[in-house]
């Protein structure tokens, strides 16, 4: 085999996507050899059309790269011996085109006739100037496609497997782990009827006999008192916080405005209706920025437990920036005394004050400030600390002649934690940690 150069030349590679039968028909796919140089000089990307005479064609981008390599022009006669060829190297090949994408969505411009398609490419599109009345007539074909179908035309590689953290469903309708839970009911003041019971998909849990006591418990406090919010149930049964989010929705509704938002109320108790209700009235009580109450006192005012921090009690700072609190639970005299200022005379139930004489929350509110106020100014800022969201108290173990510490949480820290969530669940408590 024979192997000579003779002037070489520089050649463009296009690695056309398609067997070649006729080059003038692959030539004007590409545009032709017009188009072609004006891309190769502009660095442009080829585009590749399979229907060039159609407007409407997406391309095939092809992608120019640099390229080392040989155009080598291969001889043999028909009939001769396989070993016998001659070999020519034509030229050296700087450049070429790879078409690696894929081809947008095509939309062809057809209309379906009765048996059959007919094409509106020649309706669509003008080949010549026309007056303007060509737009407006009635039976003209509207065919206006989108520029772009796909944003990519880089296939992707997806190897499908098996999420092994999903559990799959299971055929028993009382699973806790597979169970579709639905949301609670919740209502808004201007609902004409509360509801009197709760939704089907929460009456499994009255059939459950592990769920028996903890509703019962639960029974119990509604009857005791109709409404109630979450961190004053946490406080006030035995349940965990997981079981009360699940069973709560079995027992009472949830109100989402009005002077009882935030706040769970017994199916079937329409407060609207009953003015000894104000009583469970909401009080949004925030500590007003200009106070300078980031922290809390740390010997002098005896804090109440945690658990009793949905209350506002005489001689304590808010475990809390800002807080849903419930009437009955603000244990202060002259609070009191505003609220039960109009008790037999309650004409209407309006949606900001309910029951209560109009501006009855911002005077309550002033009264809070008010002794925030004091209480700041008996204690002094030498007797504060800092509240944290997580408060750590650092133990140390000796062991032989070594010394390591270690950070414990404390059970009250836990307590805030729970009480946090609570808070922050279906927006039934709103409540900031102090930072």
């Amino acid at each position: 085999m024979d192997i000579s150069i003779s002037n070489a030349k520089e050649y463009v590679s296009v690695d056309y996507p398609a067997l070649i039968e006729n080059m003038d028909k692959a030539l004007l796919t590409l545009g032709g050899d017009e188009t072609i140089t004006k891309t190769y000089n502009s660095s442009d990307r080829l585009e590749l059309r399979f229907r060039p005479k159609d407007t409407f064609c997406k391309p095939v981008y092809g992608d120019r790269s640099l390229d080392t390599s040989l155009l080598l022009k291969v001889r043999r006669k028909k009939g001769s011996k396989e070993s016998d060829v001659q070999s020519e190297i034509v030229g050296v090949v700087n450049n070429s085109y790879e078409f690696r994408g894929m081809a947008d969505y095509q939309y062809v411009p057809v209309e379906k006739k009765r048996n059959d398609y007919k094409v509106i490419h020649d309706d669509v599109v003008m080949s010549d100037l026309r007056d303007i009345s060509w737009l407006k007539e009635e039976n003209r074909a509207s065919f206006i496609p989108p520029a772009v179908f796909s944003r990519t035309d880089v296939p992707q590689k997806y190897y499908y497997q098996k999420d092994f953290k999903s559990k799959l469903p299971t055929d028993k309708p009382t699973s806790d782990a597979t169970r579709k839970r639905e949301p609670a009911i919740f209502v808004k003041f201007s609902i004409d009827k509360v509801p009197d019971e709760t939704s089907p998909e929460f009456k499994i849990y009255e059939k459950e006999d592990k769920y028996k006591k903890s509703l019962d418990e639960l029974k119990k406090l509604f009857k005791k008192q109709p409404i109630w919010c979450r961190s004053g149930l946490i406080a006030n049964c035995n349940l965990s916080f997981e079981l009360l989010k699940r069973l709560l929705p079995v027992v009472a509704f949830h109100w989402m405005s009005g002077p009882w938002r935030t706040l769970w109320n017994r199916f079937g108790y329409d407060p609207r209706q009953n003015p000894e209700a104000k009583l469970y009235q909401t009080l949004d009580f925030r500590i007003r920025k200009q106070l300078n109450v980031d922290v809390i006192p740390a010997r002098r005012t005896h804090r109440k437990p945690k658990s009793d921090s949905y209350k506002f009690r005489v001689g304590c700072f808010p475990a809390f920036k800002q807080t849903y609190y419930q009437m009955c639970d603000v244990e202060v005299p002259e609070v009191q005394q505003i609220i039960h200022s109009n008790d037999g005379k309650e004409k209407k139930c309006t949606e900001r004050d309910g029951w209560c004489e109009e501006d009855t929350i911002d005077k309550c509110r002033d009264v809070l400030t008010k002794h925030i106020e004091e209480l700041e100014a008996e204690q002094g800022e030498t007797h504060f600390k800092n509240i944290r969201p997580k408060q750590k108290k650092k133990t140390r173990k000796r062991t032989g002649n070594t010394e390591s510490s270690e950070e414990t949480s404390t059970d009250e820290s836990a307590i805030e934690e729970m009480q946090a969530a609570i808070n922050d669940s279906s927006g039934d408590e709103v409540e900031e940690n102090l930072s």
